[in-house]
């Protein structure tokens, strides 16, 4: 499981205090300055918890700071804001909105329970296979809410494309012959409709993956295909 913080516009001293608090957690926090830089880190990593100051914008900037955040990730998310901004972050995307003149130490025993209540509880955990949110690479794959982001970026799948993802990252580094594939994506579905290969092919298209040099899905001649990304 990810076991990173970032916090976004945070105070310098408000983030040496959260480092402090975090640390006692065995949890890293990772200070981003602005949005901008933000964006470049979690198209790269993962994270557990996500801390954003909203504080100094009108409510449209805020709102569409909270958009772009939760349009890169499904961890959950604490904005601090004015109050008069609060319902429309928590419209947005906003998991818990507290002002930022709040006592650090009730900031922090709010981001705590975010944690407990969606990464103990509801498994926000890239390494767990059976994990409502998986996290590979640059793809995100919410199975709770059909969705999956490549980068941040939507990637619109029909139900059996999004089945077909799911299996391979949930099987990653194993080779999956058609068989296998078919039991666990085609369903009860017709068998005059059963080749996996058309399928793939659009899967991969819509991934922007090259079947002469996959990133994502590898065809082993002869047996089946492998997804290569496990984490």
């Amino acid at each position: 499981m990810s076991r990173q913080i970032m916090s976004i516009g945070l105070s310098n001293d408000a983030n040496e205090i959260f480092k402090t608090y975090f640390a006692l957690e065995r949890l890293p926090l990772i200070a981003c300055g602005d949005l901008n830089e933000a964006v470049v880190l979690m198209s790269k990593e993962t994270f557990c918890l996500i801390l954003l100051n909203v504080y100094d914008l009108a409510t449209d900037d805020a709102q569409n700071a909270v958009s772009k955040v939760r349009n890169m990730t499904y961890a959950p998310l604490l904005v601090l804001s004015k109050q008069e901004t609060a319902a429309s972050v928590l419209e947005v995307g906003a998991d818990v909105c507290i002002s930022s003149t709040t006592d650090l130490c009730i900031i922090f025993s709010h981001a705590m329970a975010l944690l407990r209540r969606y990464v103990v509880y509801d498994r926000y955990d890239v390494f767990d296979p059976e994990a409502a949110t998986l996290y590979r690479g640059d793809l995100m794959i919410d199975s709770k809410r059909h969705r999956v982001t490549k980068a941040g970026e939507e990637v619109l799948l029909r139900p059996r494309e999004f089945r077909l993802l799911a299996f391979f990252a949930r099987n990653p580094g194993i080779v999956l012959t058609p068989d296998q594939i078919r039991a666990a994506v085609w369903l009860n579905e017709a068998d005059d409709n059963r080749d996996v290969t058309p399928v793939i092919t659009i899967l991969r298209q819509k991934l922007c993956d090259n079947k002469d040099d996959p990133k994502y899905i590898e065809t082993i001649r002869g047996v089946g295909y492998r997804f290569l990304i496990d984490a």
